[in-house]
């Protein structure tokens, strides 16, 4: 199993990154950084578990009056600070690290798509 911690350096390009994408600029962030975690949470990114003492990103925004916050696990925060990595030996090359990344968002679909109840 890979370790999934970062750099420093790793830790501020995920800061940066928008998870979310292009969207309204309705919402502000209050809070955004890197903590353990001190109870059991879900990564908003793979729907997976996140364990006690894990150190995670999480974020804080606010929209419309209602604050959230948003957390996000050690393995999605490593696939987001490699999105730019190049793996030549793979058939999709350049893009390697989006691909991870978006592999990462695919699982967590499938785990809110078993979650949803069966409509008739």
């Amino acid at each position: 199993m890979p370790s999934f911690r970062l750099t420093p350096e790793q830790e501020r390009d995920v800061l940066n990154f928008d998870p979310w994408g292009d969207r309204d600029a309705t919402y502000r962030t209050l809070r955004s950084g890197f903590a353990a975690c001190r109870k059991q949470y879900e990564c908003v990114i793979c729907i997976g578990p996140i364990a006690v003492g894990e150190r995670v990103w999480a974020k804080t925004e606010v929209d419309d009056g209602k604050a959230m916050t948003f957390r996000f696990c050690a393995e999605c925060c490593w696939c987001i600070a490699r999105r730019y990595d190049e793996d030549e030996d793979s058939e999709e090359g350049y893009n390697y690290g989006f691909i991870r990344m978006e592999e990462r968002w695919e699982i967590g679909r499938k785990r809110a798509d078993q979650r949803r109840p069966e409509v008739r």
